[in-house]
Parts: structure tokens; sequence; C-alpha cells
């Protein structure tokens, strides 16, 4: 099992890389959150039309399991709002509420850090240095 420390650095770096890349995407000319798609870094970063498909895939795949677990946050908060305004409160039913809104919140953390480390895996470890210097460049203009 990961540390605190380490799941703390990695998703730290997660939501880094994941702002940046519908904004890179964006101003690169390939479609919003696609950053592989635009030209300008598939272009430094040499990628393969294989890899850009592997990268599509992954995408989709993860995009449909963050929209699952969204769903979830938004019916766990629903029945949230009903406990707290029920009479009598029920503390257990309000806390295990929580605890499902947090385990939904905890798993898109999740979903995109396991996209990020199946990139690192396509890219091996230069290319998604490399691809982190972009990054890096990218929001440091901004």
């Amino acid at each position: 099992m990961l540390g605190r420390k380490w799941i703390s650095i990695l998703a730290a770096w997660v939501a880094v890389v994941l702002m940046a890349c519908p904004a890179l995407a964006g101003q690169n000319g390939g479609p919003r959150g696609k950053w592989w798609r635009a030209p300008q870094i598939a272009g430094q970063l040499h990628l393969s039309q294989s890899e850009i498909q592997q990268l599509d895939q992954l995408h989709f795949q993860m995009q449909q399991r963050v929209i699952r677990h969204r769903n979830e946050i938004e019916q766990a908060k629903l029945t949230l709002d009903k406990l707290m305004n029920s009479r009598p409160l029920n503390e257990q039913a309000v806390d295990k509420q929580y605890a499902r809104l947090g385990r939904a919140q905890t798993a898109i953390a999740q979903e995109k850090s396991q996209f990020l480390v199946q990139v690192r895996k396509i890219l091996g470890r230069d290319r998604f240095q490399q691809l982190r210097t972009i990054f890096d460049r990218s929001r440091r203009r901004y």
C-alpha cells in the first residue's frame, strides 16, 4: 500500500496535469482535455498512432468511470440532504452517508491517478518526464 506522503504527492501531480490538460490541448489545436491530440505536444513526444489510440481508449474508459462516480456523488449528496432535514436526526445514517460520499469522491481521485499511471506506462519514463516539463512550462506562462 502506498504511504500517505506518496499519495499526496501523486494526487497533487494528477491535479496539476489534469488542470493543465484542457488548457494545453485547447491552445495547441487538440480537443480539450486530450493533450495527446494537440499536434505540438504529440510531435514533441513523438507519439505513434498506436499510442494516441491507446490514450484515447484509456481516456474514454476513465471518463466513463468518473461519470459513474460523479453520479454516485450526486446521489449521496441528495440522500445526505434528506437525512440532514429529517426528524429526528439519525446520526448513524448521516455518518454512513458522509462515508459513502467520501468513497465516491476518493474513487474519482483514484481513477485520475490510475489514468496518470497508465499514461506513464505508455510513454515510458523519459517521455513522461518530457510531458511534465511541457506542463510545467505551460503553467508558468499563466
